[in-house]
């Protein structure tokens, strides 16, 4: 089918399908829509929806203890997957974050495109660099990422679908970490393992 870490469209399209089913069970914070591109049928991609809030947190020391940059206690996160996000559970958001899961024809892993808009009664401003990390980047996770660490960095560019300019984490060490996962990755899981390394740097966790 695919010689993993790199997918085809036909894995790419089973790998949504698997992360779909998570989400119906496991992921009620998330909404989400498989969407087809009009060119191609077998052209699948996933939008995933999720509110925030700028809202300062009151106490910060707990992202902050969990740990540095990408060496995280995997077990742990596993009990609490937001253990590394602000606290916003208890709080009215105030953007709405848009993720969009796309395959690059370059190199053949999923890219994360994702939008933020803010929610009235906020006006609709632009949303900057600046408030990117602020809204979705863990406290642990911005100097590393302003390295372009492992996850990449985050960059602007055009989404493929959709034309409209968007920001993203740049692809293109995904293939050599994922790599490393061995055996172990397979098509079905394939997307929350991604998830759970390039995912949760901006926010987006199962």
């Amino acid at each position: 089918m695919s010689s993993l870490p790199f997918l085809t469209k036909p894995a790419f399209a089973i790998a949504i399908e698997h992360l779909t089913r998570h989400v119906d069970t496991y992921s009620s914070h998330l909404s989400y829509e498989v969407k087809t591109s009009t060119f191609d049928k077998e052209d699948v991609y996933l939008e995933i929806t999720r509110m925030v809030s700028s809202t300062p947190v009151e106490n910060p020391t707990t992202a902050a203890d969990e740990g540095d940059g990408f060496d995280v206690d995997i077990e742990d996160d596993e009990d609490d997957p937001e253990s590394l996000l602000p606290s916003l559970s208890s709080m009215s958001p105030t953007h709405k974050v848009i993720y969009t899961i796309t395959l690059s024809p370059i190199y053949s892993v999923p890219i994360l495109h994702f939008t933020i808009a803010p929610l009235p009664p906020l006006p609709p401003t632009p949303v900057s660099l600046a408030d990117v990390y602020e809204l979705l980047v863990p406290a642990p996770r911005r100097e590393e990422l302003g390295r372009l660490g492992v996850q990449g960095g985050i960059s602007q560019g055009e989404h493929p679908y959709t034309g409209r300019t968007v920001w993203f984490v740049h692809p293109c060490r995904t293939g050599e970490v994922l790599r490393e996962f061995g055996e172990d990755l397979k098509v079905e899981g394939y997307l929350g393992v991604w998830i759970g390394v390039f995912g949760g740097v901006v926010g987006l966790t199962l």
